[in-house]
């Protein structure tokens, strides 16, 4: 069995990173910028302890 998967971009992770590497990544900060379109939809995410954020290379 075959389904088609449908991703849609609400924004994307910024960091000062410039080549993938597998070192210090517990020290990287990074930052989530969400589309304006999308923004509205966050409202209240500060009231919780966690964010899964799906992304990929």
């Amino acid at each position: 069995m075959s389904e088609a998967v449908s991703m849609s971009f609400i924004g994307h992770v910024a960091s000062d990173i410039v080549e993938q590497t597998d070192e210090r990544w517990g020290q990287v900060t990074s930052r989530i910028e969400v589309l304006p379109p999308y923004r509205q939809g966050l409202i209240g995410l500060d009231q919780f302890s966690h964010v899964i954020v799906v992304t990929f290379l």
